[in-house]
Protein backbone atom coordinates (compact mmCIF):
# COMPACT_ATOMS: atom_id res chain seq x y z
CA UNK A 1 0.00 0.00 0.00
CA UNK A 2 0.85 3.52 -1.03
CA UNK A 3 2.13 6.17 1.39
CA UNK A 4 -0.42 8.88 2.19
CA UNK A 5 0.53 12.10 0.59
CA UNK A 6 1.07 15.03 3.31
CA UNK A 7 1.96 17.84 0.87
CA UNK A 8 2.22 19.02 -2.13
CA UNK A 9 4.63 21.73 -3.19
CA UNK A 10 5.29 22.90 -6.99
CA UNK A 11 7.14 26.03 -8.78
CA UNK A 12 7.32 27.86 -5.09
CA UNK A 13 8.85 31.22 -5.36
CA UNK A 14 9.63 33.59 -2.03
CA UNK A 15 11.04 37.25 -2.34
CA UNK A 16 12.61 38.29 1.00
CA UNK A 17 13.91 41.74 1.40
CA UNK A 18 13.68 42.52 -2.26
CA UNK A 19 15.33 39.14 -3.36
CA UNK A 20 14.92 36.06 -4.66
CA UNK A 21 15.28 33.79 -1.21
CA UNK A 22 13.72 30.32 -3.33
CA UNK A 23 12.73 29.89 -7.14
CA UNK A 24 11.15 27.06 -8.79
CA UNK A 25 10.75 24.89 -5.55
CA UNK A 26 8.73 21.43 -6.48
CA UNK A 27 8.55 18.48 -3.98
CA UNK A 28 5.86 16.25 -1.99
CA UNK A 29 5.72 14.51 1.03
CA UNK A 30 4.34 10.97 2.23
CA UNK A 31 3.39 10.00 5.95
CA UNK A 32 6.71 8.15 7.24
CA UNK A 33 9.63 10.17 5.84
CA UNK A 34 12.87 11.36 6.96
CA UNK A 35 13.87 13.91 4.64
CA UNK A 36 17.11 15.49 4.35
CA UNK A 37 17.02 19.11 3.55
CA UNK A 38 20.67 19.96 2.54
CA UNK A 39 22.35 23.44 1.62
CA UNK A 40 24.74 25.63 2.42
CA UNK A 41 24.39 28.60 4.49
CA UNK A 42 21.46 31.32 2.37
CA UNK A 43 20.64 28.28 0.66
CA UNK A 44 17.03 28.63 1.93
CA UNK A 45 16.45 25.61 4.37
CA UNK A 46 14.83 27.97 6.69
CA UNK A 47 12.68 30.12 4.34
CA UNK A 48 11.37 26.90 2.93
CA UNK A 49 10.33 25.68 6.34
CA UNK A 50 8.52 29.18 6.57
CA UNK A 51 7.16 28.91 3.80
CA UNK A 52 5.57 25.14 4.24
CA UNK A 53 3.98 26.89 7.68
CA UNK A 54 2.23 29.80 6.05
CA UNK A 55 4.80 32.53 7.94
CA UNK A 56 6.66 33.74 4.47
CA UNK A 57 4.15 34.29 1.80
CA UNK A 58 4.54 32.96 -1.84
CA UNK A 59 4.98 34.89 -5.21
CA UNK A 60 4.32 32.16 -7.34
CA UNK A 61 3.43 28.65 -7.40
CA UNK A 62 1.14 26.21 -5.41
CA UNK A 63 1.21 24.56 -2.22
CA UNK A 64 -1.35 21.65 -1.04
CA UNK A 65 -2.00 20.82 2.09
CA UNK A 66 -3.81 17.26 2.34
CA UNK A 67 -6.16 16.83 5.51
CA UNK A 68 -5.88 13.88 7.69
CA UNK A 69 -8.58 11.80 8.51
CA UNK A 70 -10.63 14.91 7.31
CA UNK A 71 -8.94 17.45 9.84
CA UNK A 72 -6.65 20.13 8.46
CA UNK A 73 -2.69 19.14 8.08
CA UNK A 74 -0.88 20.30 11.42
CA UNK A 75 2.63 21.09 11.16
CA UNK A 76 4.84 21.67 13.64
CA UNK A 77 8.24 23.87 13.04
CA UNK A 78 10.91 24.12 15.22
CA UNK A 79 13.23 26.74 14.50
CA UNK A 80 16.95 26.84 15.20
CA UNK A 81 15.98 29.91 17.87
CA UNK A 82 13.06 28.40 19.61
CA UNK A 83 10.61 30.78 21.29
CA UNK A 84 10.56 29.08 24.73
CA UNK A 85 12.58 30.76 26.89
CA UNK A 86 14.73 28.01 28.23
CA UNK A 87 15.73 30.61 31.28
CA UNK A 88 11.90 30.59 32.72
CA UNK A 89 11.31 28.68 36.15
CA UNK A 90 9.45 25.88 34.11
CA UNK A 91 8.82 22.40 34.44
CA UNK A 92 9.34 19.84 31.79
CA UNK A 93 5.76 18.90 32.03
CA UNK A 94 4.51 22.44 32.03
CA UNK A 95 6.85 23.55 29.02
CA UNK A 96 5.61 20.60 26.82
CA UNK A 97 1.65 21.60 28.24
CA UNK A 98 2.19 25.01 27.50
CA UNK A 99 -0.12 26.35 25.02
CA UNK A 100 -2.13 23.00 25.22
CA UNK A 101 -5.01 24.57 27.85
CA UNK A 102 -6.10 27.45 25.53
CA UNK A 103 -7.29 23.70 23.15
CA UNK A 104 -8.04 21.30 25.51
CA UNK A 105 -9.75 21.22 29.30
CA UNK A 106 -6.81 21.09 31.93
CA UNK A 107 -6.58 17.49 32.94
CA UNK A 108 -6.95 16.22 28.90
CA UNK A 109 -3.73 18.54 28.58
CA UNK A 110 -1.46 17.40 31.04
CA UNK A 111 -2.60 13.31 30.30
CA UNK A 112 -1.46 14.49 26.30
CA UNK A 113 2.18 16.43 27.89
CA UNK A 114 2.70 13.50 29.80
CA UNK A 115 1.64 10.70 26.86
CA UNK A 116 4.25 12.87 24.67
CA UNK A 117 7.06 12.77 27.38
CA UNK A 118 6.79 9.16 27.24
CA UNK A 119 7.33 8.98 23.81
CA UNK A 120 10.62 11.40 24.07
CA UNK A 121 11.40 9.03 26.79
CA UNK A 122 11.63 11.91 29.69
CA UNK A 123 9.08 11.11 31.28
CA UNK A 124 11.25 10.53 34.82
CA UNK A 125 12.01 14.29 34.07
CA UNK A 126 8.96 15.50 34.01
CA UNK A 127 9.48 17.66 37.08
CA UNK A 128 12.91 18.66 36.19
CA UNK A 129 13.36 22.77 35.30
CA UNK A 130 13.69 23.38 31.74
CA UNK A 131 17.40 24.93 32.39
CA UNK A 132 18.46 21.85 34.02
CA UNK A 133 18.17 20.28 30.78
CA UNK A 134 20.86 19.57 28.40
CA UNK A 135 20.72 20.05 24.58
CA UNK A 136 19.29 17.09 23.67
CA UNK A 137 17.14 16.93 26.49
CA UNK A 138 15.71 20.24 25.61
CA UNK A 139 15.43 19.27 21.74
CA UNK A 140 13.20 16.34 22.74
CA UNK A 141 11.24 18.33 25.06
CA UNK A 142 10.40 20.54 21.82
CA UNK A 143 9.71 17.09 19.50
CA UNK A 144 7.27 16.48 22.51
CA UNK A 145 5.55 19.56 22.18
CA UNK A 146 4.63 19.09 18.71
CA UNK A 147 3.50 15.83 19.45
CA UNK A 148 1.50 16.47 22.01
CA UNK A 149 -0.54 19.12 19.68
CA UNK A 150 -0.70 16.13 16.96
CA UNK A 151 1.10 17.24 14.68
CA UNK A 152 0.98 15.26 11.11
CA UNK A 153 4.68 17.00 9.80
CA UNK A 154 7.51 18.14 11.73
CA UNK A 155 9.87 20.53 10.31
CA UNK A 156 12.98 21.14 12.18
CA UNK A 157 16.12 23.67 11.58
CA UNK A 158 19.56 22.55 12.35
CA UNK A 159 18.19 20.60 15.88
CA UNK A 160 21.89 18.76 15.69
CA UNK A 161 24.05 21.79 16.15
CA UNK A 162 25.82 21.74 19.19
CA UNK A 163 24.83 18.50 20.34
CA UNK A 164 27.15 15.68 21.33
CA UNK A 165 27.05 11.97 19.90
CA UNK A 166 24.87 10.87 23.18
CA UNK A 167 22.79 13.58 22.71
CA UNK A 168 22.26 13.12 18.78
CA UNK A 169 21.53 9.43 19.61
CA UNK A 170 18.61 10.36 21.73
CA UNK A 171 17.17 12.51 18.71
CA UNK A 172 17.47 9.98 16.61
CA UNK A 173 15.79 7.79 18.83
CA UNK A 174 12.88 9.44 18.87
CA UNK A 175 12.45 10.23 15.03
CA UNK A 176 12.27 6.53 14.37
CA UNK A 177 9.61 6.24 16.87
CA UNK A 178 7.87 9.49 14.70
CA UNK A 179 8.81 7.23 11.85
CA UNK A 180 6.80 4.14 13.36
CA UNK A 181 4.31 6.19 13.97
CA UNK A 182 4.02 7.60 10.50
CA UNK A 183 4.89 11.43 10.90
CA UNK A 184 7.14 12.78 8.57
CA UNK A 185 9.78 14.38 9.30
CA UNK A 186 12.49 17.15 7.42
CA UNK A 187 15.31 18.20 9.29
CA UNK A 188 17.48 20.93 7.86
CA UNK A 189 21.20 19.80 8.08
CA UNK A 190 24.95 21.28 7.03
CA UNK A 191 26.44 17.61 7.46
CA UNK A 192 26.24 15.33 4.42
CA UNK A 193 28.06 11.97 6.16
CA UNK A 194 25.28 12.46 8.84
CA UNK A 195 22.31 12.72 5.92
CA UNK A 196 23.80 9.80 4.20
CA UNK A 197 23.69 7.87 7.09
CA UNK A 198 20.77 8.19 8.38
CA UNK A 199 18.30 9.53 6.30
CA UNK A 200 16.71 7.41 3.11
CA UNK A 201 16.13 10.72 1.44
CA UNK A 202 17.23 14.14 0.57
CA UNK A 203 16.92 17.54 -1.06
CA UNK A 204 19.75 19.44 -2.37
CA UNK A 205 19.26 23.14 -2.13
CA UNK A 206 20.52 26.50 -3.45
CA UNK A 207 17.49 28.90 -3.42
CA UNK A 208 16.73 26.37 -5.88
CA UNK A 209 15.78 22.46 -5.94
CA UNK A 210 18.98 21.03 -7.40
CA UNK A 211 18.50 17.19 -6.64
CA UNK A 212 15.79 15.46 -5.00
CA UNK A 213 16.21 11.39 -3.82
CA UNK A 214 18.43 9.09 -2.03
CA UNK A 215 21.54 10.80 -1.04
CA UNK A 216 23.56 7.81 -2.61
CA UNK A 217 21.91 9.27 -5.76
CA UNK A 218 22.05 12.62 -5.40
CA UNK A 219 25.21 13.46 -3.37
CA UNK A 220 27.20 13.34 -7.23
CA UNK A 221 30.22 15.45 -7.60
CA UNK A 222 28.23 17.84 -9.77
CA UNK A 223 25.36 18.35 -7.87
CA UNK A 224 27.08 19.37 -4.74
CA UNK A 225 29.49 21.87 -6.94
CA UNK A 226 25.79 23.42 -8.33
CA UNK A 227 24.97 23.11 -4.84
CA UNK A 228 28.03 24.76 -2.48
CA UNK A 229 29.66 26.78 -5.82
CA UNK A 230 32.77 28.14 -4.82
CA UNK A 231 32.28 27.03 -0.94
CA UNK A 232 33.07 23.61 -1.97
CA UNK A 233 36.51 21.87 -2.16
CA UNK A 234 35.87 18.38 -3.50
CA UNK A 235 38.28 14.98 -3.48
CA UNK A 236 36.97 11.71 -5.42
CA UNK A 237 39.02 8.88 -3.65
CA UNK A 238 39.87 5.81 -6.09
CA UNK A 239 36.74 4.15 -4.34
CA UNK A 240 34.66 6.98 -6.35
CA UNK A 241 33.21 8.86 -2.96
CA UNK A 242 33.07 12.19 -2.64
CA UNK A 243 34.26 14.05 0.15
CA UNK A 244 33.07 17.65 0.39
CA UNK A 245 34.38 20.87 2.72
CA UNK A 246 32.07 23.76 2.93
CA UNK A 247 34.49 26.23 3.71
CA UNK A 248 31.55 28.86 4.10
CA UNK A 249 30.37 26.96 7.50
CA UNK A 250 34.05 26.35 8.70
CA UNK A 251 33.79 22.53 8.52
CA UNK A 252 34.51 19.13 6.90
CA UNK A 253 31.43 17.41 6.06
Amino acid sequence: MSERLLIEAAGLRVVYRDAVALEDISFAVHEGERIAVVGPNGAGKSTLFNALTGLKALQAGWLSLHPVNGTPLRIAFLPQKPSLDWGFPLTVLDAVTLGLELKLPKREAKQAASDALELVHLSDLSKRRINELSGGQQQRVLIARAIAIKADVLLMDEPLVGLDQPSREDVFAVLDTLRERRIPVLVALHDLNLATERFPRALLLNRRLIADGTPEDIFSTENLTRTYGSHLHVVTTDQGSVLVSDTCCGGRH
